[in-house]
């Protein structure tokens, strides 16, 4: 499906449309440096126009890292949604959230150790054409966000 074929609500999000390269980095530790690694990841237009698929398959600190998620716009909420599992968290994680300045921003909150819960934010920015950059930052308080993920997306072809 071309991006001008993509259902009204999606087109704010139809620059994920396609194939991608990924340069992936983790920082396990916040003092720590961090690792990078290698991925491609596919995003496509599912569900008669519903919701946008994405898969990515790579390796992240050495071990082979798949994963799955879904995108939508709720016309209940008024915001974007996003689900994502993949194989090394062993859980299915929601966000939500909407387009703030020029970034993409969707928050949802994880739970950790001893029943602790933390908030976790993705946000997609310096999006162009042929690439995106996406950061995942997590928090105990909503104030002070630490840099755990990033990825630079490259589009193929």
């Amino acid at each position: 499906m071309t991006e001008q074929n993509v259902p009204r609500l999606l087109k704010k999000i139809a620059f994920l449309i396609g194939d991608w390269n990924v340069v992936l980095e983790v920082k396990p530790d916040p003092q720590g440096d961090w690792i990078k690694s290698a991925a491609t990841s596919r995003f496509e237009v599912v569900l008669e126009g519903g919701a946008i698929r994405q898969t990515i398959e790579g390796y992240m600190t050495g071990r082979r890292f798949l994963g799955l998620g879904y995108f939508c716009y709720s016309r209940m909420t008024g915001k974007w949604q996003h689900s994502w599992i993949d194989n090394l968290a062993g859980l299915i994680s929601t966000y939500e959230g909407d387009f703030v300045d020029d970034a993409w921003v969707l928050i949802g909150t994880e739970k950790g150790p001893q029943n602790s819960s933390f908030l976790v934010r993705l946000s997609w920015k310096s999006i162009a054409e042929n690439s995106f950059d996406w950061l995942l930052e997590t928090s105990a308080d909503g104030q002070t966000w630490w840099p755990t993920m990033k990825m630079a997306y490259s589009r193929k072809g």
